[in-house]
């Protein structure tokens, strides 16, 4: 786990990355002032340290533009930025990050999921995008447009994305960036963008009318035979006009442009309504929508007003999806009830098209998201009663797989990362903050990380395609109602992350050990249908003989969680420290690529009286920790991270953890 001889190498690379960042500095004052043709002063080696003495406000003249030589980094420095801003920076002396052209894209109108970006900008370290870290944002609404009326923060809205509500209508939305840094100076200045316009109310569609039938005359009767009966046939689905392609209302959302001609839809319906809706993205316009946007960015198709499809099918071709992943981009469809956004990175088109002998631009992923039939949900029902607890709306399936025009190949596991998955939530539940998620495979059901987006919708976050239920628990543990821990005990409990003995009882103050941390990372982090197996893991010979313990140690091992106390030993029984528990949750953070929420609650390490006893390390995993908000001292001043952590404490760092990244409320 947490132990010393992994935790050199963390050392060693943040020592190494100031070096790199020290002579990054000293390059970068060497090339300005020869860029600029300034008689800059001299920087040795000897005064590196030293800001500039004689001079602190100096103010540098730039010569006539430079023609280009063949350096575009000079180039654009002298022909585009104000040369009025340049200041001279001493080696050692530092800038903070800042977030540039920060922007909105989506429709403001309530539904609409709006999305944030901006641009990264360090320039104290020619390797910006490696350094980020510990970025926050934060969403705000305003009575104008100005932002000077009621301009205040919306609560919870702490992601790069936002899904408009009914109290944002006629209110302006902005979204603003704190960047921060791994190394010094960490912190930004928050950075806003312009306002939306003011959010519309969602529409209500209305109903096609039924075309009149023109009335023709009526015969005269004449004597017939009595006609033989005929069998009625089945009705048969039909799709609905081109018209319906209408529903589809933004593809590539960076800066509010739409990419048109990247996707159509046809939707299917039979006697009850739509029986399916299908996706198909255009490759160019797919691929124009990628060039458009950022990395990283996500490239969604969005249908708001289509709800109550049972089926939801999208396929895109390998070459527009192989684009996607080259600029490391998630992609998403979207309906007013059901959607999934994933890493395309997760796909293995590469192995696929291999293993298959056909090229990748043969190559098609095909997504399906349906609804369960009964069967599932009375399965679901006798699973979830035996928990205590009642199955809340219909049951999702989603599933991706690879068609190479033969085969068929499912993709399972998503690895290191996430794919969110969005449900509804049926009218009427009570505290919807209180529902679980958990993710079905192969009969087997294990918990999820939820976050409930407004009353109608929640997000799931899972690393694997499964079957998406919600659920409802209502946990009480009397023995533990006065504890200091009791809210975030009761929450997680309900979530199915932590439960009491087999009295009923809860220990909160009990001593936590490495199983028993295992188990709650697994359940917590939705991980239960990891893999095990995979070539390379660690292999303990002194496993617990429970067989969910062993599987919860494995699969938090093979994630990178957990590493031995020696060779083959995970000493299961041994309690784990505060700064252990801290270390574990930065070591997933980074793993899964997460972002951390509002700064609001941000706690240095020195505003604790004894935050500087830590283990070197865990030095860094422990100030990172703080400043996200993750960490929470004792009522006398003190942190007391060498100190074992108890269950209590071990389930209120989880969920600060998971609140601040976003995957719970």
């Amino acid at each position: 786990m947490a132990d010393k001889r992994d935790n050199d190498d963390v050392l060693a690379s943040e020592r190494q990355r100031a070096a790199m960042k020290k002579a990054a500095r000293i390059a970068r004052t060497s090339m300005l002032a020869v860029t600029m043709g300034v008689n800059w002063l001299a920087v040795q080696t000897a005064n590196a340290d030293q800001p500039n003495a004689s001079d602190p406000n100096q103010q540098l003249t730039a010569p006539s533009p430079t023609p280009y030589t063949g350096n575009s980094l000079d180039y654009f420095r002298n022909q585009f930025l104000p040369q009025s801003g340049y200041h001279t920076l001493g080696v050692g002396e530092g800038a903070p990050p800042t977030a540039d052209n920060v922007r909105i894209s989506g429709t403001a109108m309530v539904g609409q999921i709006l999305h944030g970006a901006y641009d990264y900008r360090d320039e104290d370290d020619s390797d910006s995008d490696h350094n980020e870290q510990g970025t926050t944002f934060q969403w705000y609404r305003s009575d104008n447009a100005e932002q000077t009326l009621n301009w205040t923060p919306i609560p919870g809205a702490t992601g790069a994305s936002y899904t408009l509500t009914g109290a944002d209508g006629g209110k302006y939305i902005t979204f603003a960036v704190t960047p921060r840094s791994k190394v010094e100076p960490f912190d930004g200045e928050e950075t806003k963008s312009a306002a939306t316009s003011a959010v519309q109310p969602e529409p209500t569609p209305e109903p096609t009318p039924d075309p009149t039938p023109t009335p023709t005359p009526t015969p005269a009767p004449t004597p017939t035979p009595t006609p033989t009966p005929t069998p009625t046939p089945a009705p048969t689905p039909t799709p609905l006009p081109q018209d319906e392609e209408s529903l589809i209302e933004v593809v590539a959302v960076k800066q509010n442009v739409e990419t048109n001609d990247s996707a159509k839809l046809t939707l299917t319906r039979n006697g009850n309504g739509i029986e399916r809706a299908s996706f198909h993205f255009v490759p160019e316009g797919v691929v124009r929508s990628s060039h458009d946007a950022s990395k990283k960015e996500t490239i969604a198709v969005r249908a708001a007003t289509l709800r109550g499809a049972n089926t939801v099918l999208a396929d895109i071709a390998g070459d527009a999806l192989a684009t996607l992943q080259a600029n490391q981009q998630r992609l998403a469809v979207i309906t007013g009830d059901v959607a999934i956004e994933f890493p395309t990175a997760s796909i293995p088109l590469g192995a696929l098209a291999q293993s298959s002998g056909v090229p990748v631009d043969r190559l098609k992923l095909e997504l399906t998201i349906a609804k369960q039939p009964a069967a599932v949900k009375e399965d679901a029902n006798r699973w979830v009663a035996a928990q205590g607890a009642s199955v809340v709306g219909e049951p999702f399936r989603f599933s991706l797989q690879v068609n190479d025009g033969t085969v068929s190949t499912p993709v399972v596991q998503y690895g290191n990362a996430y794919a969110n998955m969005t449900i509804p939530i049926p009218a009427g539940v009570r505290d919807a903050h209180s529902l679980g998620a958990v993710i079905m495979l192969d009969g087997k059901y294990v918990p999820a990380p939820v976050r409930i987006v407004d009353d109608g919708h929640a997000l799931v976050h899972a690393p694997t395609n499964a079957t998406v239920i919600l659920i409802q628990r209502d946990k009480r543990f009397p023995n533990a109602e006065t504890h200091w821990g009791y809210d975030d005990i009761v929450r997680m409990a309900d979530k199915g992350n932590t439960d009491g003995d087999d009295s009923g009882s809860y220990q909160p103050d009990a001593k936590l050990t490495r199983a028993e941390f295992a188990e709650l990372l697994v359940k917590s982090f939705g991980l239960g249908h990891q893999k095990t197996a995979m070539a390379g893991g660690p292999a303990f010979t002194d496993l617990p003989s429970d067989a969910a313990a062993r599987e919860s140690i494995s699969i938090a091992a093979q994630a990178g969680l957990f590493e031995g106390v020696a060779d083959g030993i995970f000493a299961p029984d041994q309690e784990v420290t505060r700064e252990q528990i801290v270390a574990v949750l930065m070591r997933f953070y980074r793993a899964f690529d997460l972002d951390t929420g509002s700064a609001s609650a941000e706690v240095r390490l020195s505003a604790f009286s004894d935050g500087g006893l830590v283990s070197e390390w865990a030095e860094a995993d422990a100030r990172e920790a703080g400043q996200a908000g993750i960490i929470a001292g004792y009522e006398n001043g003190t942190v007391r991270l060498l100190q074992p952590g108890t269950r209590a404490e071990a389930v209120a760092l989880i969920r600060r953890f998971l609140q601040v990244t976003g995957l719970i409320n």
